[in-house]
């Protein structure tokens, strides 16, 4: 058996890859070679906020154990401004949620607001049920695809790392929301992240009511250039939509620790990044 040093090594160097299918087919054997130190669940810490993360579904142990059984950071420059911008009071929407991350920070920091986390894989949904349930925390779990109409029903494509709206026939397929509707049956985000895989200008049109009243005050989106284009989208698009309510942005590497706040075009991008967004006019 490999010792835990070399294990985690391992589990550092498939951090620093982008190859989401490598992580993927790596999760079985990584399970199988640390069988013995194999546990339930892990405890991640971010600047002494603490979050312990259920690993016994088979979503966590295909994606979220291989890469984050030592305790490591996800996405740590998101992460900890995520939790900068989250108070004790404030309303968190996670779209697009996976196995529940973002929404477990969110709901560790929120302890008297509202979290609320949308996924549409079953099996994810299932991940982000049990750490909920075993941190007792009260999060609202909405298995939807949201988008810019309610009551579609959207086919996607799943993997171990992501959720993809589809339109070519998967078989799988989910039911549709706005997040306008959602909010008129809930409190509106003070805070919201999006991450859907090149799917966020929809959703973003599925919240024009929420973004022309100032909600969210922040919102962290992160852009997929090359996905969009699936959806006959452009980065110019969501920064038209976004300055016609009066937000301004800047963006940064989420994937490492010493991210830098840098000022870009979103019409300029190429690659996939992280955007933190303001509301300009309650600034």
């Amino acid at each position: 058996m490999k010792s835990l040093t070399n294990l985690t090594a391992e589990a550092n160097e498939i951090r620093k890859q982008d190859g989401w299918m490598e992580l993927a087919k790596a999760g079985l054997r990584h399970t199988k070679t640390i069988r013995g130190q194999f546990r339930r669940s892990i405890t991640i810490d971010c600047d002494n906020t603490c979050v312990t993360f259920d690993t016994t579904t088979e979503a966590a142990k295909e994606w979220f154990y291989p890469r984050y059984y030592d305790g490591s950071l996800h996405e740590p420059a998101l992460t900890r401004r995520l939790l900068q911008e989250l108070d004790s009071d404030s309303t968190f929407y996670d779209v697009g949620a996976h196995v529940g991350y973002f929404t477990a920070f969110g709901a560790t920091k929120c302890t008297d607001g509202d979290v609320h986390t949308f996924e549409i894989e079953p099996r994810f949904v299932e991940a982000i049920k049990r750490t909920v349930d075993r941190n007792e925390f009260s999060v609202e779990i909405v298995q939807a695809a949201v988008s810019n109409k309610s009551g579609d029903t959207l086919s996607y494509t799943s993997s171990g790392s992501s959720t993809k709206v589809s339109d070519d026939g998967e078989p799988t397929a989910a039911e549709s929301i706005t997040l306008d509707d959602y909010a008129e049956r809930h409190s509106p985000p003070d805070v919201m992240k999006v991450d859907v895989e090149g799917y966020e200008y929809n959703v973003l049109q599925g919240a024009e009511g929420l973004l022309k009243n100032g909600h969210p005050d922040v919102l962290f989106l992160e852009i997929h250039p090359e996905n969009l284009q699936e959806y006959g989208v452009e980065p110019k698009d969501i920064a038209t939509l976004l300055e016609r309510h009066g937000y301004d942005w800047v963006n940064f590497d989420h994937r490492v620790d010493d991210s830098k706040v840098q000022r870009n075009m979103m019409e300029d991008l190429s690659t996939n990044t992280m955007y933190m967004i303001w509301n300009n006019m309650l600034c």
